[in-house]
């Protein structure tokens, strides 16, 4: 929790005085660790939230928002809806997609986008593909 703590004060710029640092302090000494460990190892888990790993590059983009509606437990045909595609084509890109990754199953997809640290790029993807925005004439 003290990471958490750190990147919302670093987010929100705190007042002069403010010490960033203090939380980071106490987990270091809480685990008998020092602070550049504690700080490495924090902002090295953030990194791979924000990174897609080699897995997720290596899909087309169509493939990215197939995968992505799977990670979110989308159906074939559901993701069919979705996307304007037949539930054949769904079926043909999720074969593919686990073909190309050397996978052979949903599941194992899931597992490894969680292992690769794609949560956050996958987040952005469904947002875009469920949130779509309007054309400019439709905003009101």
């Amino acid at each position: 929790m003290a990471w958490k703590r750190f990147w919302s004060w670093l987010l929100r710029r705190p007042p002069p005085g403010d010490d960033p640092l203090a939380s980071l302090r106490k987990l270091a000494r809480d685990q008998g660790r020092s602070l550049d460990e504690v700080t490495y190892e924090l902002l090295a888990q953030q990194a791979a939230t924000l990174r897609p790993g080699p897995l997720w590059t290596a899909l087309t983009p169509r493939e990215q928002d197939v995968a992505a509606l799977i990670y979110a437990n989308y159906t074939n045909s559901q993701i069919a809806y979705l996307l304007g595609l037949g539930v054949e084509t769904v079926r043909t890109h999720s074969q593919r997609m686990l073909r190309k990754c050397g996978l052979h199953s949903k599941a194992e997809l899931c597992s490894a986008l969680q292992r690769e640290g794609a949560e956050g790029v996958i987040q952005q993807r469904l947002k875009a593909l469920l949130n779509p925005r309007l054309p400019r004439d439709e905003r009101g």
